[in-house]
C-alpha cells in the first residue's frame, strides 16, 4: 500500500513538472507566434564578417492568408496520406536531403572562417603531423578539442584514401558528411514521433515538413559541431524512448553512447542530456526498475566522464595543459550586456578580453564576470522596464529570425572557387525570396508547436514533454547566456516533429466535426 501511495505521489509530481514545462512554453510561444505575424528579425552582412540585425514590420493579413493556405494544403495531404507508405515518404525525404544538399554544397564551395577555420585548419594540420598552430585558441576554448578530434580523424582517413586531395575538396567532403548527419536527425525524429504519439499520420506530416525545410541543407556548409551533435542527440532521444518501451540494455547503452558523443562534439548538447536525465528520473520515480536506474547512471557516467576526454588526449599528446578556458560566468556576463549586434550577442569584452586580462586565470576571470553580472542585475532591479526591453530584444533577435543565419553563413564567407547557380538562386539573387519562404515556414511551425503544447495539456505525460523540455532549456539558456539566432536552429528542428503532431491533432478534431 505504501509503494502505491508513493508511486501515485510521484505520478502527480510528474504531471506537475509537465504542467510547468507546458505553461512556460505556452506563454513564450503564444507571444512568439503573435510577434512572428507582426514583425521579422533579419540578419545581413555588415563590415567584414559582422552581423547586422534589422527588424521589419510584416503584413499580418498576408501572413494569416499564407498560414491558412498552408494549413489547407496540409489538411488535404493528411486526408489522403493513408494511400502513401511511410517508408516511401521517408525515402523521398532522405534522398532529397542527400541529393539536393550535395548539389548545394558543390555549388557553394564554401571555405571555413573564424572559429570554424581555426579548428578545421588545426585538425587538418594535426592530421598531417603538425599540431603547433593556434594553441592560444584552445586555451580559451578547450571544449573545441572534441570537434577538432572528430575532424582530425576524418582528415586522416581522407588523406589516407585520397592522397594529394586539395584542401577545399577535403572540407567539402566534411560538409557533405553534415548532410548525412542531417538525414540521420530527420529519420530519428520521425521514429521518435511514432514512439511518443503512436500516430503514423503525424510521422508522415513530420517527413513532409522536413522536406520543405531548407535550414539544415543551407547550414550543412558550416563546419562546426552543430549538425553532427544534433544527429547523435536525436539518436539518444530515440534510444531513450525505445528504452522506455522495452527496457533493453542495448537501448540504454545506445542512449549513453550517443549522448556522450553529442556533448563531445558540441557542449551545448548538455541541454539535451539534462532534459533526458530529468524525464528519465521522473519516470524512474513513478515506476522503479533496477535496469532503468543502472542505464541512467551509465548515461550520466558516460557523458560526464567522456566530455573532457578529447582535451585529456591532446594534453597528453602535446605535453601541454590547456586549463579550463573561459568560464561559463563570462558567457553569462556577455548575455547580460548589449552586444555588437544586439542584446546579449557576442562581444569579446566579457569573454576573451576578460580572460586575457586575467592572464589566462579562469578563476579570476570568473570572479570579475560575476561582479559584472551583479552590477547588471542591480541596474535591472532599479530599471525593470529596461530589463524587460533588453530580454525582449534578445528573445526576438534569436527566435524571430526565420533563417537562423543559414543564409548569412553562406554569404559572409569566402569560396574556394566561384560559386554555382544554385547558390546564387538561394542565397544571392534569391536571398529575399528564400528568407520570405522561411518566414512563412517558421510561422507554420510556431503555430503547429503551439497547437501541440495545447494538446499535451490533457494528459500531461512527461515523456511526451521531452522535446518541449529541450526547447525550453534552449530558450532559457540563451536568454541568460550568449545570444545568436544560429544557435536556435537546433531547437527549431526539434520543434518540427512536435508541430506535425500538433497539426495532426487539429486535423483529427476538424474531421470529427465534419
Amino acid at each position: 500500500m505504501q509503494n502505491r501511495v508513493e508511486r501515485a505521489g510521484f505520478a502527480r509530481l510528474s504531471r506537475f513538472c509537465a504542467a510547468v514545462i507546458l505553461a512556460l512554453l505556452s506563454v513564450a510561444f503564444a507571444y512568439l507566434l503573435i510577434m512572428s505575424m507582426l514583425s521579422t528579425s533579419d540578419i545581413s552582412t555588415g563590415a567584414g564578417m559582422g552581423e547586422v540585425l534589422s527588424v521589419r514590420q510584416d503584413m499580418i493579413l498576408l501572413n494569416l492568408l499564407i498560414l491558412a493556405l498552408c494549413l489547407g494544403l496540409l489538411y488535404g495531404f493528411w486526408r489522403l496520406c493513408d494511400r502513401l507508405r511511410l517508408s516511401w515518404l521517408i525515402g523521398l525525404l532522405l534522398a532529397w536531403t542527400l541529393l539536393a544538399g550535395a548539389a548545394f554544397v558543390a555549388s557553394v564551395k564554401l571555405q571555413p572562417s573564424q572559429d570554424s577555420y581555426i579548428v578545421t585548419f588545426w585538425a587538418m594540420q594535426s592530421a598531417r603531423g603538425d599540431s603547433s598552430y593556434y594553441h592560444f585558441y584552445f586555451r580559451r576554448f578547450p571544449y573545441q578539442f572534441g570537434f577538432a578530434l572528430y575532424e582530425e580523424l576524418l582528415f586522416r582517413g581522407i588523406f589516407l584514401l585520397l592522397p594529394g586531395i586539395p584542401e577545399g575538396f577535403a572540407c567539402m567532403l566534411l560538409q557533405a558528411l553534415n548532410l548525412l548527419f542531417l538525414a540521420v536527425t530527420e529519420y530519428a525524429l520521425i521514429r521518435c514521433v511514432g514512439l511518443l504519439f503512436r500516430s503514423e499520420k503525424a510521422q508522415k506530416l513530420t517527413a513532409l515538413l522536413f522536406l520543405f525545410s531548407l535550414h539544415g541543407i543551407l547550414t550543412s556548409t558550416y563546419l562546426y559541431g552543430n549538425l553532427p551533435g544534433l544527429a547523435f542527440s536525436a539518436l539518444a532521444i530515440w534510444a531513450f524512448l525505445a528504452f522506455r518501451q522495452k527496457e533493453s540494455w542495448g537501448c540504454g547503452l545506445a542512449c549513453a553512447l550517443c549522448m556522450a558523443l553529442a556533448v563531445i562534439l558540441k557542449l551545448n548538447y548538455m541541454i539535451v542530456f539534462i532534459a533526458i536525465g530529468i524525464v528519465w528520473l521522473l519516470c524512474l520515480l513513478r515506476r522503479y526498475s533496477l535496469r532503468s536506474l543502472l542505464c541512467l547512471l551509465l548515461c550520466v557516467v558516460a557523458v560526464l566522464g567522456l566530455k573532457g576526454a578529447p582535451q585529456r588526449y591532446y594534453e597528453r599528446r602535446l605535453q601541454e595543459s590547456f586549463g579550463s578556458g573561459i568560464s561559463l560566468w563570462g558567457w553569462m556576463a556577455l548575455g547580460f550586456h548589449e552586444g555588437e549586434t544586439a542584446s546579449g550577442w557576442y562581444d569579446p569584452s566579457y569573454t576573451v578580453d576578460l580572460f586575457e586580462n586575467a592572464d589566462g586565470d579562469s578563476a579570476e576571470a570568473a570572479r570579475q564576470a560575476r561582479e559584472l553580472i551583479a552590477k547588471r542585475i542591480e541596474t535591472f532591479r532599479h530599471n525593470p522596464g529596461e530589463a524587460a526591453a533588453f530580454f525582449n530584444r534578445k528573445l526576438l533577435s534569436q527566435w524571430n529570425e526565420p533563417s537562423y543565419e543559414s543564409v548569412w553563413n553562406n554569404n559572409v564567407r569566402d569560396h574556394f572557387s566561384p560559386p554555382g547557380r544554385l547558390y546564387q538562386l538561394l542565397c544571392r539573387e534569391g536571398e529575399t525570396s528564400t528568407k520570405a519562404g522561411m518566414n512563412f515556414y517558421q510561422q507554420l511551425i510556431f503555430f503547429g508547436f503551439a497547437a501541440a503544447l495545447s494538446c499535451l495539456w490533457r494528459k500531461r505525460e512527461i515523456c511526451q514533454c521531452l522535446l518541449p523540455l529541450i526547447v525550453l532549456g534552449g530558450l532559457l539558456y540563451h536568454q541568460l547566456f550568449e545570444a545568436k539566432s544560429q544557435y536556435i536552429l537546433t531547437y527549431f528542428l526539434l520543434m518540427i516533429p512536435m508541430a506535425a503532431w500538433g497539426l495532426d491533432c487539429l486535423f483529427r478534431v476538424k474531421k470529427r466535426k465534419e
